[in-house]
């Protein structure tokens, strides 16, 4: 990371008032250019129904909850005034039942976002594509024994899932949506998409997502492809970036530090299965 990233997310992380507002803002200013706001099931059951007309505007808002489960629910109060139905996928390390049930239950979606791969390779001190190919079988046990478990916990289906960014995908270069390169896994699990899926992420016209301050957004501030009436549009957020819970950052950019150097030193870290998944790997 630069230098000039790494104060961009100091100060987002500390020193940013809520953006919350701007949130609140951003979706009314969508609603009222006459844009449907929902959920990915809501564009792929359409779609899959052959109901997505020229004429349709949809927005598509999807949230990795990675942190901040308290900014997470604000969010959600906020969409809920509007009558906003989107989607929300939660990490083992962020799953909040009563949140999910509550998504669920008002009509949005909350999904599972898996991070197996990568919890894996740390676990085990993985550093080549290789190694993690030959360890695949072991990362897609534990993918299903997670999903399980978290289908039992939560009483939902979570038929919804999407891989999660980690600081060794991207090292290795490979990323954790790759377990799911499995079809008899896929159809064993009742897994009705993932949403880095071709057949999905074609469907969109304008791709964004929130970023650390100064930026906020990338590749573009969506409000652009809004305003010039791009029908299918998907905006991806994270809690973090609009309101700086500076303890709930402090504690996640030391996990983030701590781990990083126990990966580059070669060193195994068991602490991780404890945060990355229900079954701890052996």
């Amino acid at each position: 990371m630069s230098l000039k990233s790494t104060m961009g997310r100091v100060i987002g992380d500390n020193l940013i008032e809520s953006r919350l507002h701007v949130y609140e803002s951003f979706l009314s200013h969508a609603i009222g250019l006459g844009y449907e706001v929902c959920s990915i099931p809501r564009l792929w059951h359409l779609t899959q129904r052959g109901r997505v007309q020229p004429t349709h505007k949809l927005l598509v808002l999807r949230h990795d909850i990675d942190t901040d489960i308290s900014t997470a629910r604000s969010m959600w109060q906020i969409e809920k005034a509007l009558g906003i139905k989107s989607s929300y996928f939660f990490r083992i390390c962020t799953a909040d039942v009563d949140l999910m049930r509550e998504i669920e239950g008002y009509g949005g979606s909350a999904g599972y976002h898996f991070e197996e791969l990568a919890t894996v390779a740390k676990l085990k001190g993985l550093k080549t594509r290789e190694q993690v190919m030959r360890t695949l079988p072991c990362m897609r046990d534990l993918f299903e024994s997670n999903l399980t478990k978290l289908r039992i916990r939560t009483g939902l289906p979570l038929r919804f899932v999407a891989s999660h960014g980690d600081f060794v995908n991207r090292r290795i270069g490979i990323f954790n949506w790759v377990i799911l390169d499995d079809p008899p896994l896929r159809e064993r699990l009742d897994i009705e998409l993932e949403a880095y899926d071709e057949a999905y992420m074609h469907l969109v016209q304008s791709r964004h997502s929130d970023c650390e301050y100064p930026k906020f957004w990338k590749p573009g501030d969506p409000r652009c492809a809004i305003e010039a009436g791009v029908g299918v549009i998907q905006v991806l957020v994270h809690p973090r970036e609009w309101r700086a819970n500076c303890w709930v950052n402090l504690v996640e950019n030391t996990r983030r530090i701590y781990e990083g150097l126990l990966y580059s030193c070669g060193i195994p870290n068991r602490l991780v299965a404890r945060r990355g998944s229900i079954t701890l790997v052996p």
